[in-house]
């Protein structure tokens, strides 16, 4: 299992670009309809839903090539901190949501760490 740690700045236009993949190929993301990420801090969660706030999320641009781009602080809910990811998407064959990312089950664990400040150019 690897786990990954991603970055997020609030007040910055950082993405987290994450590639959604099927028995290790990137899967065309272009009919998802909807997608929900949790994320986790010990036992509290935070969700975000593409329905709710569509600026968080872009599977559109480049989901053809399985590329989600994720923008937590684009959801304005003052997050900092990190956070275990579970993803869940939907699309027309999936409407009750299929888990792609899940915190303990999933062979690639994704953290987000969410900032205040972008770091400083050395």
């Amino acid at each position: 299992m690897t786990v990954y740690t991603e970055y997020a700045y609030n007040g910055a236009d950082n993405s987290i670009d994450l590639v959604l993949t099927e028995d290790g190929a990137p899967v065309d993301i272009t009919p998802t309809t909807r997608m929900v990420a949790i994320l986790i801090q010990g036992t509290a969660e935070v969700v975000i839903d593409s329905a709710l706030v569509p600026a968080g999320f872009d599977w559109t641009s480049q989901g053809a090539n399985g590329v989600l781009i994720f923008t937590p602080q684009n959801a304005a809910l003052g997050l900092t901190g990190e956070y275990q990811l579970r993803l869940k998407v939907y699309d027309n064959s999936n409407v009750n949501g299929l888990v792609w990312i899940h915190e303990t089950d999933s062979v690639d664990q994704v953290r987000v760490r969410v900032e205040d400040s972008e770091p400083v150019a050395a």
